[in-house]
């Protein structure tokens, strides 16, 4: 979500810079820049791996996995592979993130992480299930 509200703000500042149109008022003698309407733009088809492990890394997921490698829990990759094709798997994985659980990928059980919030994690892990195949 981040990254869309990102690119939409970056498209309209650039747009509106680009016209011969001026985008400030007059309030009370001074100059106040209006605020350009933010307009909608799609996220790129492809998730970039780098950005990602940015974003999950400013959330602390980075503790116990990775893109590619297996750590303390599975890879990004692995658990894309797993679950893209299910349904539920965005709701299944945000309340895995935030209750923990255990058993699907071996002994260790992932923690709880009450501080997150589903908000912060959906776009997270729809941006996982999106990542390609190996």
């Amino acid at each position: 979500m981040k990254l869309r509200l990102s690119l939409a703000v970056l498209v309209a500042v650039s747009l509106t810079g680009c016209g011969s149109e001026n985008n400030s008022a007059t309030v009370a003698g001074s100059v106040v820049e209006t605020v350009p309407e933010v307009v909608a733009v799609e996220a790129p088809a492809e998730v970039n791996p780098e950005v990602l492990a940015a974003d999950l890394k400013s959330l602390g997921c980075y503790a116990c996995h990775a893109i590619e490698t297996k750590r303390v829990g599975p890879s990004y990759r692995a658990v894309a592979e797993k679950y893209r094709d299910q349904s539920d798997a965005v709701p299944a994985l945000v309340a895995k993130v935030i209750n923990g659980g255990g058993g699907v990928w071996g002994p260790i059980p992932m923690v709880t992480h009450p501080h997150l919030k589903s908000e912060q994690l959906t776009p997270l892990i729809e941006r996982i299930l999106q990542l390609p195949a190996e």
